[in-house]
Formats: C-alpha cells, structure tokens, sequence
C-alpha cells in the first residue's frame, strides 16, 4: 500500500515537473519568437531608413526624370564655403554694400542652383543678397557669380560668413535689389569647401508624386508600410 502511495506522489511530481517544463519552454519559444520579430523589423526599419535618408537614389538624378527610381533616396549634398572679410582702411565704414565673386561649381556638375545661394552671418542670420554676372552650366545651375550683400564694419573689424548652395531647385530665391558696389580696402579670404548631407525638398516633392506600388518595388517586396509626407 505504502508502495502505491509513492508511485502515485511520484507520478504526480513528475506531471507536475513536465508541465512547468512545457509552460517554461512555451514561454521561452514565446519571448524568442517576439525578440526575433524585433530584431528582424529593427533591420527592416534600418535598412529603410538608410536607404531613404543616406543615399541620394539609382539614377542619381531621379527627380528629373518623372518616372519611379530604381531605388528611392532623399539625401542631398549641401555645400559651404567659408570667408573672413576685413576692412582694412583702419575707417569705421558703417553699413557697406560688398560683393564677393566665387566660383561655386568649376567642373560644371549641376550642383549650385541660383535659388539656393545663402550668404550666413557668424551670428547665423541670413543675409539678404543679390547675384551679379552668373555664369551658367545648364539652365539656373551656377558656374560662377558675384554675391552683393550689406554688412556693417569699424576701423580694421574682420567678419566670418558662410556661402551655402546645393543642386536643390524647389528653393525661393532671395529677392532683393542692390546696387553693384565698386568698394576698396577689403580684403576676402576664401577657404575650402565644405559638404555635408541634407534631406532635400527637391527629392520629397518627388517622392509625393510616386504611387504607393511604386515606393513599394523600390524597397521591399515582403513588408508593408504607410508612407505619409506634409506639406
């Protein structure tokens, strides 16, 4: 009798033990199938996030062509160029009208539309500013072209602006009208450019034009998504 009872304690603490066994497992296959989805989607999303916002799209010049990439990208390059203006009549000069003449694109790659120009202060403020004798590439695509802006100096005072261009043509241009300086005893100090990545106005507006297939085949074929772009 006492051998019964044993045989059914321990029968009981064995079904006891498979069952917590299959509930740990269960919970287990559980948590690695979510953590597997996550890291799966986490990959997905990066992968689309890089694909949108670090490259600049197959071809390269999609938005011009009005029909879907190959692959979708937003990135654009933007440029700057550094200069250091000092007055060097040793004569407070009050508000001047200056003017700078750059070459902003020497190979003629399509990269500075007239639009696009900026002239930043070292307070960065944008200054308001006119082009004088642009010379083209292809239609608004600078080659090069002098920049009249205002800026007030003392005696000897030397300044830092920053000109920024890029390929971007869905910019408002600055509308200003000033006189062509004919200025002395400035000097400009024009150093290297800089370029750095931006999302490109340009590529968004394009990218609304798309169909929802269209921005599908150019990403992923096995996961859906919502695509939803402002004004």
């Amino acid at each position: 009798m006492a051998s019964q009872i044993d045989f059914i304690i321990a029968v009981g603490l064995f079904f006891t033990f498979i069952a917590v066994l299959v509930l740990y497992l269960l919970n287990y296959i559980t948590n690695y199938t979510g953590v597997s989805s996550i890291s799966e989607l986490s990959t997905v999303a990066y992968n689309l996030y890089t694909s949108l916002f670090a490259d600049k799209g197959i071809p390269r010049n999609w938005t011009d062509s009005g029909e879907a990439p190959l692959k979708i990208g937003i990135a654009a390059d933007m440029y700057r160029i550094p200069v250091v203006v000092v007055e060097n009549s040793s004569t407070n000069r009050g508000l001047v009208t200056l003017n700078l003449s750059l070459t902003f694109d020497p190979t003629c790659d399509n990269r500075a539309w007239n639009n696009s120009v900026r002239v930043i202060n070292s307070t960065n403020h944008s200054m308001p500013i006119q082009l004088y004798n642009q010379t083209v590439c292809r239609q608004q695509y600078l080659r090069t072209a002098d920049i009249v802006f205002n800026s007030s100096f003392n005696a000897g005072e030397s300044k830092n602006f920053s000109i920024y261009f890029s390929h971007d043509k869905n910019i408002t241009g600055s509308n200003n009208s000033m006189a062509f300086p004919s200025l002395t005893n400035f000097t400009f100090t024009i150093y290297p450019e800089e370029t750095f990545k931006i999302i490109s106005v340009e590529r968004l507006n394009a990218l609304r034009r798309l169909n929802y297939s269209e921005i599908l085949n150019t990403i992923s074929k096995e996961y859906y998504f919502n695509v939803e772009i402002g004004q």
